[in-house]
């Protein structure tokens, strides 16, 4: 959906009213500049602060715009000219091979011009193969081989120095290869490559040239051997035949795909209908998929960053207050003189335009400059898996930011405006604080009722709904509202008030899984944010109505000497007299470190749990390989009898081969179907039932049983691997999804169709397939083969996993055995969620400017407010040092409170993630207290560094100086 429009107007709308309010009243608007002009440093700190939701909403979205860019980039290179690739697959989804007089048709028709949106079709085969470098040994079992007409090529290739590749370089027995291969087996121009095809045939070939990676050389980035049409046809026996044909569409590389839909039909209605084409639309789901990929990075962004927009909103509220309480006087002898309550409302939302335009504005280029830093960062995280990031960024983006930001502070503005014109004129005029509301009025009872209606009525709705947020959130709207309603009958609100915390944070907790009771809930990333908030909340509300017991507490441990008594007693009941704006400045501290304990938390269970993933995904086998092509047991003990005479002796102590063929599979009620595998295991392996399931049938007591009512040719029951589970706040890991006891479809390449019942779901996700006997996959699937393999290596081996891999590829090499040491495999890939985690941790930390704005502002405000009182205790004896220390004192305290709070909740919180997202399967229950430690020494050092300054600038105040309340 695009916002930019409807911001857009939102935005020239309020502009519009502020415009014509100010014409207006225009001594209120003046009123306002005046206000901004003259303390130009204090409005600059001020515009600091506003700024930040702005910032996080513009880096949110331009790290999407960033990562959109790079992944239609990436398919532009990689596709070229070629919009759509046309084929015939065969029941199980492979390339069949056809007549190439289709091709040569299709090209007929464009000259013709029969096919309008069409510029460009180009017959090809692509096929995998495995070769091997006979200079360097290097085996690469995952080729490419890409034969193509060079007369009728939709794309162009060309060598490292641009030179065009023409037919002089596919001299019989040449062939070319693209730079990215050549890297992978250390080739050059010269060497011989014995080229593997899935038939077996083995044919010595010459490198005539390698071609850069770019146009067809840079095909959907594969590491490609290129032929000529007819060479190729000959060496893999199909003699005039084809298997894709490349369509280019008008319009050019970058927008050739916007008529796939209408070059499709034309190309439908022009092929043979006694074929069953396929058109795969390449370069338009890639764009789609880049599309929704940035959608997806952006949210989660949006969703992180919610949390640093949410405490400054609460900042821009504390920053209001603060401008009221400082102007009081002003204020009073304004309202006193004759100016409404609505005209002091209108100059402060005049003043807030002001700063909020100005915020906007500034928090846009702000955001620009950390989407900037964070997709650096990301580039160094994920640099060695071959990833480039260039930062881009689209103006509409930056404008939604903008709009936003300035739309969510006037929001504020106007809130916080209204509050503060609610004042007495005497008490305003004499500068003493507005007593506790009188509790004999109805404002507690009605703002009580409308907020225990608003509970019920959220709670009924998530229940209904099925929606844990609604269900959460409602019971802790309805507890506030209770509180609200005893405090119109009871003496202190302490009571109800501290109730209705604790109540919040335990219904959000659920130590006792009550709200499990209700029924089968479920939730997205948005509780995330709702946890922290009423969590934090819940927090902070226990604490503030319990302060003064904090305070006696305090005072009793540590102001028992008599020249710390002074300093502390000041420093911590100044804070707490002021509970409105304490209360704001602890929430901003705590929900910011909330968050990045939690994620903090996350990480940590995903690096403790390499051990238990390793051997979920592994089955207690060190190495996995698959062929594409079957290795019978001879042939295959005979190699591996080899591999261990010149690798290590014994270092393989087992291996399982597992039986394997292409399938249809169609889930019972889906309306799609999806290319898939069909595997089955031996009697012994299923016996052994070294894979553990994630979810099982409650038709099986154990894990065993479900496996063993595997065996046998005629079982009428499989198991999925885990990439059909869905996962917590989140979308399955594949692009199917089942579940237990569910019947799904199953179609060989033959045509042969079976049903089975799904009764369990794998941990592991290397290897997709519907698990079964091999008896039954034999049966089942002719064209099934011996081609998955499982190795359990000696806990004595002297080399590494990876080490055995490479020794296994280049030892099968004529078979295309690509294998995997699965640790490693599980380390690179915990080790890329834990560099996410911690990227979202540095940009949940710049959420820590909010607090650390927050409190330095209210430092450089308290010192302007409280002149006369620091004239007073300099007068009766405070030393300038003693000031100092007092103000450090005011600030570590609120700082540390909101420390304790964010980390005592978000530990708490993770204790429940640890259960609820299934971590305590694979995992130990760790506090990394370092780092916590570290994150904690880094934000209170921060925030001593920026209330330094006026700490110190209030303790050189000289008694007359300021008694005079010169400002």
């Amino acid at each position: 959906m695009n916002l930019l429009a409807p911001l857009a107007v939102l935005f020239v709308a309020v502009l519009g009213v502020i415009g014509l309010l100010a014409f207006r009243g225009r001594m209120l608007a003046t009123m306002a500049i005046r206000n901004i002009t003259r303390r130009k440093t204090y409005s600059g700190i001020v515009v600091a602060g506003l700024m930040i939701a702005t910032a996080m909403i513009a880096a949110s979205l331009v790290v999407g715009d960033t990562l959109d860019f790079v992944i239609k980039k990436d398919t532009f290179d990689s596709t070229g000219n070629t919009d759509i690739v046309v084929s015939v697959p065969d029941a199980s989804g492979m390339f069949a091979y056809f007549n190439q007089s289709v091709g040569n048709d299709m090209i007929a028709s464009v000259k013709a011009g029969t096919l309008p949106e069409v510029d460009m079709a180009s017959p090809a085969i692509r096929e995998r193969v495995t070769l091997m470098d006979t200079s360097t040994n290097l085996p690469f079992p995952g080729a490419m081989l890409f034969a193509f007409d060079l007369q009728n090529a939709a794309n162009p290739l060309a060598d490292e120095q641009h030179q065009q590749i023409t037919s002089a370089d596919f001299a019989p027995g040449d062939i070319v290869i693209n730079r990215a291969l050549a890297d992978e087996i250390n080739a050059l121009p010269g060497h011989t490559l014995l080229v593997i095809t899935s038939q077996g045939v083995n044919v010595p070939l010459n490198v005539s040239k390698i071609a850069a990676d770019q146009g067809m050389g840079d095909w959907q980035n594969q590491k490609i051997v290129f032929l000529e049409l007819p060479s190729a046809q000959m060496l893999l026996n199909e003699s005039g035949k084809i298997n894709v044909i490349d369509v280019s569409c008008k319009g050019g590389i970058q927008d050739g795909y916007k008529v796939t839909d209408r070059a499709v039909q034309e190309l439908n209605a022009s092929l043979p209908a006694a074929l069953s084409f396929d058109f795969d639309e390449v370069k338009k789901d890639g764009v789609e998929t880049a599309q929704s990929a940035s959608d997806l990075i952006s949210k989660i962004f949006v969703v992180m960053s919610s949390f640093a927009i949410i405490a400054g909103v609460a900042l821009i509220t504390n920053i209001f207050v603060m401008l009221a309480e400082e102007r009081k006087p002003e204020m009073g002898i304004s309202r006193a003189i004759g100016m409404q309550r609505g005209d002091l409302t209108q100059s402060f939302m005049f003043e807030g335009a002001v700063y909020a335009l100005l915020a906007s504005l500034v928090g846009a280029g702000v955001g620009l400059l950390i989407a900037d830093v964070m997709i650096r960062l990301f580039e160094s995280f994920f640099g060695s898996a071959g990833i480039t990031l260039a930062f881009h960024f689209n103006w509409d983006s930056v404008m939604v930011a903008a709009f936003a930001g300035f739309l969510l502070t006037m929001v504020t503005v106007v809130a916080a405006s209204w509050r503060v014109s609610k004042l007495n004129i005497v008490r305003a005029i004499r500068d003493i604080p507005e007593p506790t509301a009188i509790k004999t009025g109805h404002r507690y009872v009605h703002l009580a009722a409308i907020a225990i209606a608003l509970g019920v009525l959220i709670t009924a709705e998530g229940y209904a709904s099925h929606q844990t947020s609604g269900a959460i959130s409602g019971p802790c709207m309805v507890a506030l509202g209770g509180a609200l309603l005893g405090s119109r009958f009871m003496r202190t609100p302490r009571i109800p008030f501290t109730l209705a915390s604790m109540f919040i944070i335990f219904w959000e907790l659920d130590p006792l899984h009550v709200v499990d009771m209700f029924g089968s809930l479920s939730g997205g990333v948005e509780m995330f944010i709702v946890s922290g908030v009423l969590l934090i909340s819940g927090g902070v509300i226990f604490v503030m109505f319990n302060s003064d017991i904090l305070l006696t507490g305090l005072v009793g441990v540590f102001g028992r000497s008599n020249s710390t008594l002074p300093v502390l007693k000041v420093a911590i009941s100044y804070p707490l007299n002021k509970k409105f704006r304490t209360g704001l400045s602890l929430f901003i501290f705590a929900l910011i470190m909330f968050t990045v304990i939690v994620i903090s938390m996350i990480s940590s269970f995903e690096r403790e749990s390499v051990n238990t993933t390793t051997q979920n995904f592994s089955g207690g086998f060190q190495v996995i390989g698959s062929s594409f092509r079957g290795i019978d047991n001879a042939n295959f003990t005979a190699h591996l009898d080899h591999l261990n005479q010149t690798f290590e002796q014994g270092a393989i102590q087992r291996v399982e081969a597992a039986r394997s063929a292409p399938i249809t599979l169609i889930p019972d009620g889906a309306n799609a179907s999806s290319h898939y595998l069909i595997v089955g295991f031996s009697d012994a392996m299923l016996q052994d039932h070294r894979f553990s399931l994630s979810k099982r049938s409650p038709s099986f007591a154990t894990d065993q049983d479900a496996w063993n009512a595997l065996v046998g040719p005629n079982s009428s029951y499989a198991i999925m691997d885990g990439s059909v589970s869905s996962v917590m706040f989140g979308p399955s890991n594949g692009a199917l999804s089942t579940d237990v006891d569910q019947k799904v479809s199953v179609i060989s390449s033959t045509g042969a169709e079976q049903n089975f019942t799904v009764i369990g779901i794998m941990n592991q996700l290397l290897v997709s397939g519907v698990f079964t006997s091999a008896e039954h996959v034999a049966a089942f699937a002719q064209d099934s083969e011996l081609n998955i393999f499982y190795f359990e290596t000696s806990p004595h081996m002297q080399h590494s996993g990876v080490e055995l891999s490479k020794a296994l590829e280049s030892e099968f090499v004529q078979y295309g055995l690509i294998t995997y040491s699965i640790k490693d495999v599980v380390k690179t890939y915990l080790g890329m969620v834990s560099s996410i985690m911690q990227l979202f941790e540095v940009f949940l930390g710049v959420g820590l400017i909010v607090g650390i704005t927050g409190l330095g502002i209210i430092t450089i405000r308290n010192v302007a407010e409280r002149r006369q009182e620091i004239g007073v205790m300099r007068a009766i004896g405070y030393q300038r040092r003693m000031i100092l220390n007092t103000f450090l004192l005011e600030t570590s305290f609120v700082s540390l409170l909101g420390i304790v709070i964010g980390v005592v909740m978000g530990l708490a919180l993770s204790r429940q993630l640890y259960d609820w997202g299934d971590f305590s399967k694979s995992a130990p229950f760790v506090i990394p207290w370092l780092h916590i430690l570290a994150i904690v020494g880094i934000a209170f050092a921060a925030t001593l560094v920026s209330t330094l300054p006026p700490s110190r600038r209030a303790s050189k105040l000289a008694p007359a100086e300021a008694l005079r309340r010169v400002d």
